[in-house]
């Protein structure tokens, strides 16, 4: 879980809470409180996302992208600051164990290549953690054994 605070700030269109960024989770759970600031990257221009009351923000994060080969896309967003209020919001990312190989599931890859092989390298969820943190624009796309983190009942071995 990470907790992010952001105080007033009395030039709010000169600071920024957190840079545009996607998530290197697979899924992130967001609270955010009533003060807004989360934007999200759509058709070329940041939107600001309303208040919610009792209501969760989930992002797709880059671990997601991967497993679906591209098809659902990390979420880009950012964080603005208030002038007047103080913005929270308490965030837990889900990802798959460490440990675990990652990459496109069969699903999203088999139709269109008609190969029974799938793509290399495989990468462990660490491993493309740090990749998809430093070099975001050139994500290496593998393979992934997940059944524990998608309680599957059966395992992709490859």
């Amino acid at each position: 879980m990470k907790i992010n605070m952001y105080p007033p700030c009395p030039q709010p269109e000169l600071a920024l809470g957190v840079e545009a960024h996607t998530d290197m989770s697979a899924l992130t759970l967001l609270v955010p409180n009533d003060v807004p600031g989360l934007q999200v990257w759509k058709d070329d221009c940041w939107i600001a996302v309303d208040y919610l009351p009792n209501a969760l923000f989930v992002h797709i994060g880059d671990q997601i992208e991967v497993l679906s080969n591209g098809k659902y896309k990390s979420v880009l967003h950012r964080s603005t600051v208030n002038k007047e209020r103080t913005r929270m919001s308490w965030a837990v990312f889900c990802a798959p164990p460490h440990d675990a190989m990652i990459g496109p599931l069969p699903s999203f890859w088999m139709r269109k290549t008609r190969q029974s092989i799938p793509p290399k390298p495989l990468l462990s969820s660490a491993t493309a953690n740090l990749i998809s943190f430093h070099n975001k624009t050139n994500i290496v796309l593998c393979m992934v054994s997940i059944s524990a983190f998608l309680s599957l009942d059966q395992t992709f071995l490859f």
